[in-house]
């Protein structure tokens, strides 16, 4: 081979290695960073243990990204990371970041989702730029100084536990020692309570023999016909109730009655004690006088007692009625007379002596003649009957 050619190889393998270890460096250097795309979220923390950056950020055990600045903000006293996701990894609403340390002490941050989040389809895409709040770890100190703290709890417990066993291995032996001395009474406790659930099992198969299907059909009806009564009721229970309602109203409103009553009770009772004060002298005048009357032998006397007089003044009552009647025709007599003298005044002088005239526009039919007057001649006309007259005769008077 001639030294050209051997140079020509050598470079070739030169370059080579150079576009490898360029490759290399790209892969697993910054380089890659750089050319892929990625998403930047912030998270905040009350307190960050390990926390740095080049940290990375992990879903369910895969790498999707890493933290890229870490700093502490005085305004709100909260540390603040930088997370960048790589490719098409995105947070969704529910996700919480989680500083977590492996089994060998690494710190990372877990992208965890809120229980209450677990398994819900589509929940929107959280944008990036946005600031979550993250879940610092737990703190160990604090933790085992509280759990040192417990200890002497913990031990006062155990103490109490011990007394407490003590004590119930005591309540045991007692036990122990009082069957043994109780042993028959136990044994024929034990007897009796058997006999007792042999006649419980008897009395219960009693009970399943009578309550066979005829009976348990005809409990069913008559429970049926309860119900059915009891849907019956339902409008006498509800015409009560209205009645109860309206005695309700009745009583508001003699309520409403009495209470002017009530404020003027003092002043009306003043008054009806004042009133029987007047009234007794008055009784007292009355029963003095009603004494007299029933006692005394004057007129009232007489006019109470005497059943003559009584007579008297009911046929002087009768004798009045049959007068009023007569004098009623008398008053249609005159009336008559007043109308023809009024037609026929010339009738008072000479000429209306030896004049006949009817002195009526026309006789009523059933009328008859009357003859008497000057020189009989006739006078006018009456009824034949007159209805309103009474009998000529009366009753005679009681002696």
């Amino acid at each position: 081979m001639s030294e050209q050619r051997m140079q020509f190889a050598i470079g070739l393998v030169t370059l080579i290695a150079g576009f490898a270890l360029a490759a290399i460096i790209i892969w697993f250097g910054e380089f890659q960073y750089v050319l892929q795309s990625h998403k930047t979220y912030y998270a905040t923390f009350r307190s960050a243990p390990g926390l740095q950056p080049k940290v990375p950020v992990r879903r369910a055990g895969i790498r999707i990204g890493e933290v890229q600045k870490v700093e502490y903000s005085s305004e709100y006293s909260l540390v603040v990371a930088t997370i960048t996701l790589d490719g098409d990894n995105i947070l969704r609403e529910g996700d919480e970041p989680t500083i977590d340390r492996s089994l060998l002490g690494d710190t990372y941050v877990d992208i965890d989702t809120r229980p209450d989040m677990q398994g819900v389809k589509d929940r929107p895409i959280v944008p990036a730029g946005s600031t979550l709040e993250g879940v610092s770890p737990p703190n160990l100190t604090k933790t085992i100084d509280e759990a040192s703290d417990m200890v002497p709890n913990a031990n006062k417990t155990l103490t109490q536990i011990e007394t407490t066993a003590k004590a119930w291995a005591q309540v045991g032996d007692r036990t122990n020692s009082l069957i043994a001395r109780n042993q028959e009474q136990i044994d024929q406790i034990v007897r009796d309570a058997q006999i007792t659930l042999e006649k419980m099992n008897r009395t219960l198969d009693s009970i399943d023999e009578v309550l066979n299907p005829e009976t348990r059909e005809n409990l069913r009806i008559t429970i049926r016909n309860v119900r059915d009564a009891s849907k019956d009721l339902r409008p006498t229970i509800e015409s009560a109730n209205r009645t109860l309602d309206n005695i309700d109203q009745l009583a508001q409103d003699l309520k409403t009655v009495v209470e002017p009553f009530k404020t003027r009770s003092e002043s009306i009772a003043n008054n009806v004690d004042v009133s029987l004060a007047n009234l007794n002298p008055t009784l007292i005048d009355v029963r003095a006088v009603v004494n007299e009357i029933r006692n005394g032998n004057g007129s009232l006397q007489r006019l109470y007692r005497s059943d003559e007089l009584y007579m008297n003044l009911d046929a002087a009552s009768v004798l009045l009625v049959q007068n009023l009647a007569k004098l009623r025709c008398i008053l249609d007599d005159a009336q008559v007379f007043a109308d023809k003298i009024a037609r026929h005044p010339g009738e008072l002088g000479v000429q209306g002596v030896f004049t006949r005239d009817k002195g009526l526009k026309e006789v009523p039919p059933g009328a008859v003649p009357r003859k008497h007057g000057f020189f009989k001649r006739d006078r006018g006309v009456v009824p034949a009957a007159c209805p309103d007259c009474p009998p000529t005769t009366a009753p005679p008077l009681s002696q």
